[in-house]
């Protein structure tokens, strides 16, 4: 809105003339500046703090903001952890937690991972697709299942499917030797 005001285009006057119109392409804005992102500066002065609470304390986000607000110090939960990742003060942990040894065939973890949207060709509608990963434990194996849902209903299919394929490729699906680790 500036730029057009600068340029002598208001709201609620005549149409722009080719003039205005021309000043306002030569400005190289035809629309508002975008918001400036919030700055680090309002949590900066607890900034050791934060680092304790984080560190040695192991506080969550949610906490250090009710602890920040009594110092005096209103941020909103994004500008604390935009303020956290820029400083690299909460890391991941990579490390892999290994289950313990089974027999073959004894253990199997199943999760939900989303694939993306697709279009459900019975609806016609554009809906999120799931896969419903089963890995046995011994081989370290899997059997991915795409679905649309997550409910029991949906589990069980997908677990049926499974064993299904298990039964007809048993030679593919489970081994009598470990994998390498």
């Amino acid at each position: 809105m500036c730029a057009a005001l600068e340029a002598g285009i208001r709201e609620s006057g005549s149409a722009p003339t080719e003039e205005q119109l021309s000043r306002l392409a030569a400005m190289g804005r035809s629309s508002p500046r975008k918001a400036a992102r919030p700055v680090d500066g309002q949590p900066a002065p607890w900034a050791d703090q934060i680092y304790q609470w984080l560190t040695v304390k192991r506080l969550q986000l949610t906490r250090i903001l009710e602890l920040l607000e009594e110092q005096g110090c209103r941020v909103s939960y994004t500008t604390l952890r935009r303020f956290i990742q820029r400083r690299n003060w909460r890391r991941r942990s990579r490390a892999t937690v290994r289950m313990e040894s089974s027999a073959p065939g004894e253990v199997a973890e199943l999760d939900f991972g989303r694939l993306g949207r697709l279009v459900d060709p019975d609806t016609g509608r554009n809906r999120t697709v799931w896969a419903l990963i089963v890995v046995l434990s011994h081989s370290r194996h899997s059997f991915v299942w795409p679905t649309y849902g997550q409910k029991l209903e949906d589990v069980i299919a997908g677990l049926e499917a499974a064993w299904a394929f298990s039964t007809v490729f048993p030679a593919t699906w489970s081994s009598t030797t470990s994998p390498p680790r």
